[in-house]
């Protein structure tokens, strides 16, 4: 009778640490996306305000479509092994604004180089610019035309979601 309520103890343990360790890799995936909203966010139909004049530009050179995606999000890296199967005039006007601290980091450049990201589609860092649009969840998809006004936004669950 006591070593089965030693092994019940035991089991209750080793459920409490696994459960720990999935709350807190979800912790710091939320703890990399800002939780506070200065800027007023951008949703559909409505105008952006408050970015660094290099995103004007960068809708003004026609890559209006902007997927926020991080490395250290499962889905994200199955969306970002993907994008190579995207039409090339989806791929010119997609912009990847990747969520990571680190964008410039040896992990981070040998994953893009592998999977040939880095030559067919433009590479930001998109930490600033989540708060703009309130990602608050990767991947995300903003698609702006050229006013500057938000034609769509929505959570990426395929690839298909991305092809014009």
């Amino acid at each position: 009778m006591i070593y089965l309520s030693i092994f019940i103890c035991i089991l209750v343990i080793l459920q409490m640490f696994v459960l720990l360790v999935l709350f807190r890799q979800v912790g710091l995936i939320i703890q990399r996306l800002p939780t506070e909203i200065s800027a007023p966010i951008a949703e559909i139909g409505m105008k952006i305000e408050n970015v660094p004049n290099i995103f004007h530009d960068i809708i003004k050179s026609g890559k209006n479509r902007f997927l926020f995606a991080s490395l250290s999000c499962p889905l994200c890296r199955v969306v970002l092994k993907s994008l190579f199967t995207l039409s090339h005039e989806s791929r010119k006007i997609l912009v990847l604004m990747l969520l990571d601290e680190n964008i410039d980091s040896a992990e981070t450049q040998n994953f893009l180089r592998e999977h040939n990201i880095q030559n067919s589609i433009d590479i930001m860092n998109g930490f600033e610019y989540s708060r703009q649009f309130s990602i608050r969840q990767p991947p995300f998809f903003v698609d702006v035309d050229e006013s500057e006004i938000v034609k769509n936004r929505t959570y990426v669950r395929e690839i298909k979601q991305l092809e014009l």
